[in-house]
């Protein structure tokens, strides 16, 4: 994530606070901001530096930290025993989104910014959607992948949702740069953390509801509740993108703002499509997007990706573009990292790295690889750490229902112990026709070794991600460098059997 620069002209301390419920400290009236930080470290002359409580840090604690480096005021949730001015309020999380806000000056109305919700398809949708956009003016995305702004690197962000600071930072950014366009997925803890609060969004979508994060939500319910949110904060005049195959894409329908915008495979909607044919290297679909219709071939695989470009069509129609430029944005749409990922050394067989790491979404990308494996089906899939347990066991009866070949391995097992993890898995086998192997770079290769002509290997779970986290320390490690990694040691091991005949 790129350094959150200080503000070139700094701002009062009261401007920012406006829409904000508090209470004051000390004197204030004169106080002016450059910088709004909630790590200490980042702290200089100028700051406002913000007292977030965390899950393993309560920044309260580092209070004099940032007052030594320079702070000029604190916002707190309680007074503390310091002399430095404090703004205090009943949550400094929910009140730091509209300092941002305030501070970025209020970015979102300088731009056309769409909101991608839902359990899965998020990602796939903003890159969809970006290339859409793309076509007419420059866009760019925010999500799981990072930043991207036009055709420019991705940088990672920490979060799906970034936390408000950084959100709206990024937006300023985007709109001093010239993007028109913003795709961004909206997770259900980012809006439950009020990291996009009091931006309005030009368009909320909707894909789907299934079962996942469980650990944060505790219920369904919840977990729509907060999806919900986003409906709610639709800009007049903007739209609601609605999957009504969904069955709380059906409740939505009555809960949100804005213009309604149905979309739909099996259901009479405002926007629908066709699976015309299914190739090898993509999907034939005819869209019907109100009184309008298209075929285009779209670079994606399987028809739960069919869902997602739908949804991308029905939200760019919504906003106005034309049909031929929807089509020229889905034609040339690039390969979205870690997602149905198609990697080729030469090799006779399949080896496809996938994201999926909920029941829903592993189901779906294995029955559709089912469908287009010749020979086995080799998956090797994990579970997160520090993460929903009950979904485990779920991902093990998928993995063996639609698998010949299943290795359970770790995924980011982040600060719990993999074999721990995996032995929750495998309470989800109904027999033990499967091979346990903790270390994932070993399941890879093990994966790889056994693959023959017309099989396909699928590597589930990881998908674009740099780094594991295993005991809460990050070492570099993707399931490409991976199989990169074997190819290669296979190559030179040819060499030097080669060299010693």
């Amino acid at each position: 994530m790129n350094e959150i620069k200080k503000q070139d002209q700094p701002m009062l301390l009261t401007s920012l606070l406006a829409g904000v419920n508090h209470s004051v400290i000390g004197d204030i009236a004169e106080i002016k901001i450059n910088n709004i930080c909630y790590d200490s470290r980042k702290v200089s002359p100028g700051s406002l530096f913000v007292c977030l409580p965390g899950a393993m840090h309560d920044g309260h604690e580092f209070a004099p930290d940032a007052i030594k480096l320079g702070a000029s005021a604190l916002l707190v949730e309680r007074r503390l025993d310091f002399s430095c001015p404090q703004i205090v309020v009943e949550n400094t999380r929910k009140s730091l989104a509209q300092i941002a806000v305030n501070f970025f000056t209020h970015p979102y109305r300088d731009l056309t910014l769409m909101g991608v919700t839902g359990t899965n398809g998020k990602t796939t949708i903003v890159h969809m959607l970006k290339s859409i956009m793309g076509q007419v003016a420059l866009s760019a995305m925010i999500g799981t992948i990072g930043v991207k702004i036009g055709e420019g690197d991705y940088f990672a962000t920490g979060n799906t949702t970034p936390e408000s600071l950084e959100l709206q930072f990024q937006l300023r950014k985007m709109a001093d740069q010239g993007v028109a366009y913003v795709a961004a997925e909206v997770s259900s803890q980012g809006l439950a953390k009020h990291r996009l609060d009091h931006s309005l969004v030009d368009a909320a979508i909707f894909t789907n509801l299934t079962w996942d994060h469980m650990d944060y939500h505790k219920t369904m319910e919840h977990y729509f509740a907060c999806k919900t949110k986003l409906f709610q904060q639709i800009k007049p005049g903007g739209i609601a993108v609605i999957n009504i195959d969904d069955p709380y894409g059906q409740k939505l329908t009555a809960l949100a703002q804005g213009r309604l915008v149905t979309y739909s495979l099996q259901k009479s909607a405002d926007c629908t499509a066709e699976i015309i044919e299914r190739q090898a290297t993509g999907t034939r679909i005819n869209f019907r997007l109100g009184a309008d219709s298209f075929e285009v071939v779209v670079p994606i695989l399987f028809d739960y990706n069919v869902y997602n470009a739908l949804a991308a069509a029905a939200t760019a129609w919504g906003l106005g573009i034309s049909p031929e430029v929807i089509r020229q944005g889905l034609e040339q749409l690039h390969q979205v990292p870690g997602r149905m990922e198609k990697v080729d050394f030469g090799q006779n067989y399949g080896i496809f790295i996938d994201f999926a790491h909920t029941p829903d979404a592993l189901e779906k990308l294995l029955k559709g690889l089912k469908n287009l494996v010749q020979n086995r089906l080799i998956v090797v899939f994990g579970c997160v750490g520090n993460g929903d347990r009950e979904k485990r066991p779920q991902m093990a009866a998928i993995a063996q229902e639609y698998g010949d070949v299943v290795i359970v391995t770790s995924t980011q097992p982040k600060y719990e112990d993999p074999d721990a993890i995996i032995d929750e898995i495998i309470k989800g086998f109904k027999t033990n026709n499967y091979t346990r192997i903790v270390l994932r770079e070993q399941a890879v290769e093990k994966a790889l070794s056994l693959a023959r002509a017309g099989d396909i290997v699928i590597l589930a779970g990881f998908g674009h991600q740099k780094y594991k986290l295993m005991k809460g320390k990050a070492t570099p490690y993707s399931d490409f460098q991976a199989v990169a990694g074997y190819f290669l040691k296979a190559a030179e091991q040819e060499t030097a059997g080669t060299e010693t005949k």
